[in-house]
C-alpha cells in the first residue's frame, strides 16, 4: 500500500518510557525475533530463532539480514476502542495508546499488514527443505526482499489488530530509535487509576507535559450503548473551547489521579501517622494561639 495514504498510527504501550517518547517525538523499533507469534515475520523468525551450527553456516546472509532488521508495530486510529488491543498490548487497560503523526519522509518501509492463510512453501524451498545442499542461490537483494515481505504478512487470527508496520535497518550496537514521529494524542486506558503510586505520578507528569505541548489526552471508559444494549469501550469526547487551551480536559484527569493518591494515603499506615501528626500540630498551634490571646488580655489589665 502507498504509505502516503497512511497519515496517523497508534501505538499501545505500558506507562514506562512514555514521557521520554512524548518529549522527543520518537518511535522505538524492536527485533522480529522477539515477537509473541513464532510465525510472525516467518522468514526472519524461523531462520533466526534457533539455527543449528550447520544452518548458521549456510544461511549466514539471511541471519545477518534478520538480525539487522527492526520493526515498529502500530495500528489504525479507529482501533483505539478495541478491547482486545488494550488487553493484550495496553497493560490490561492500565497503559496508554500514543497517537503519532507519520513524518512525510522516512528511511524505512511503512505498510498495513496483509492478513490471510499464506503458505510457507517459499520459505521451505529457500532453506533447501532441511538439506543445506539444496539451498538455492540468490543475491543479497533477493534475500532481503524475502525477509522484508514476510514482515508484512500475518495469519488471519491476528486480523483484529488492523496492524500498521514500519521497518528499517540498524547497525549493530546502534540505538533502535527514530525521531521525527510527532505525538499528537494520548489515550489513557479505562483502568489507569489501578496503577501503582509511582505510575500514577508518571501519568500526572505525562498530562502536565501534554498541557505544555498542547497534546490532547483522552480517557477510555465503558459506557452503556442503548442501540447495542450493552456496555462498550469508547474514548471520552474532547471538550472544545475556541481560542483557549482546553484545560478542563486535563484537569479532570489530574483531579482523579490526585484523589486516588489521597485516598490511598489516608488508608495507609503512613497516612494515619500523618493525620495524627497534623491533628497534634493543629492542637498545639490552637493552644499557642489561645495562650497568646490570654496573655494579650492579661497585659491590658
Amino acid at each position: 500500500m502507498d504509505h502516503s495514504k497512511i497519515e496517523r498510527v497508534v501505538k499501545f504501550t505500558e506507562i514506562d518510557y512514555c514521557t521520554d517518547i512524548i518529549c522527543n517525538n520518537h518511535i522505538y523499533l524492536s527485533s522480529p525475533l522477539t515477537f509473541n507469534d513464532p510465525l510472525d515475520s516467518y522468514f526472519a523468525a524461523l531462520i533466526g530463532r534457533r539455527p543449528s551450527p550447520e544452518e548458521r553456516h549456510f544461511l549466514k546472509d539471511y541471519l545477518e539480514i534478520a538480525e539487522d532488521t527492526y520493526v515498529f508495530c502500530g495500528t489504525e486510529e479507529a482501533n483505539v476502542e478495541n478491547v482486545l488491543m488494550w488487553s493484550h498490548y495496553g497493560d490490561n487497560h492500565k497503559g496508554l495508546a500514543i497517537g503519532y503523526r507519520i513524518p512525510k519522509q522516512f528511511p524505512g518501509q511503512l505498510k498495513k499488514i496483509a492478513y490471510g492463510n499464506h503458505t510457507h512453501e517459499e520459505f521451505v524451498k529457500e532453506i533447501g527443505g532441511g538439506n543445506p545442499k539444496n539451498i538455492p542461490s540468490r543475491d543479497l537483494k533477493a534475500k532481503n526482499k524475502l525477509i522484508e515481505d514476510s514482515i508484512f504478512l500475518k495469519d488471519k487470527e491476528w486480523e483484529y489488530e488492523s496492524e500498521i508496520r514500519y521497518t528499517r535497518k540498524f547497525n549493530k550496537n546502534e540505538k533502535t530509535f527514530e525521531k521525527g514521529w510527532e505525538v499528537d494524542s494520548v489515550y489513557l486506558g479505562s483502568e489507569y487509576l489501578d496503577n501503582d503510586d509511582k505510575k500514577l505520578k508518571e501519568i500526572l507528569e505525562i498530562v502536565n507535559l501534554c498541557i505544555k505541548k498542547e497534546i490532547r489526552v483522552y480517557r477510555m471508559e465503558y459506557s452503556y450503548c442503548k442501540n447495542e444494549k450493552r456496555f462498550r469501550l469508547a474514548k471520552r469526547p474532547w471538550i472544545k473551547q475556541e481560542g483557549v487551551l482546553e484545560i478542563n480536559n486535563y484537569s479532570v484527569i489530574r483531579w482523579a489521579i490526585m484523589g486516588e493518591i489521597k485516598k490511598r494515603l489516608e488508608a495507609s499506615i503512613e497516612g494515619e501517622v500523618l493525620i495524627e501528626l497534623i491533628k497534634e500540630i493543629s492542637a498545639k498551634t490552637a493552644k499557642e494561639v489561645l495562650q497568646d490571646e490570654i496573655s494579650s488580655v492579661t497585659d491590658n489589665f
